[in-house]
């Protein structure tokens, strides 16, 4: 959690991008494969705000009013980054089916310096997890 506030008020998190095809200037928020970068070299790359995915399970669903006191879906938002399952009609938005609660969206792909050409596809994968795969098409806005 300190390390999503830490991408939030501007700070980045760097790994090794050798192991991952992303672009060279991203820079990807991954648990604990994350690390703080320095200040020093976040002037060195010359990016305040350098693009960010994060994605997985929030644990909370920003569109029920159960978690309305969550604070992580507001601190996001001003922090500049956009919610790609925004783009989905609210009825298609689940990832995480209950009988008991209804469906809810708890895992979510939340960008700063990307655009959704589309909207993400949600897929059930019963036999693999209790969620749905969550997966989005994004490109650099800069």
């Amino acid at each position: 959690e300190q390390q999503l506030r830490d991408v939030c008020e501007g700070k980045t998190l760097d790994f090794n991008l050798r192991d991952y095809n992303l672009l060279e200037d991203a820079v990807l928020w991954m648990g604990s494969y994350a690390r703080p970068v320095s200040e020093i070299e976040r002037r060195k790359r010359g990016q305040k705000n350098p693009p960010v995915i994060i994605a997985g399970d929030l644990n909370a669903d920003c569109w029920r009013k159960e978690f309305a006191e969550e604070k992580i879906f507001t601190m996001m938002v001003s922090a500049g980054f956009v919610n790609s399952l925004a783009l989905l009609p609210e009825h298609a938005r689940g990832t995480h089916p209950s009988k008991k609660w209804g469906d809810s969206a708890l895992d979510y792909i939340m960008t700063r310096g990307f655009k959704a050409p589309a909207p993400p596809r949600i897929v059930p994968n019963d036999e693999l997890s209790d969620h749905y795969a969550v997966f989005a098409v994004v490109e650099s806005d800069r």
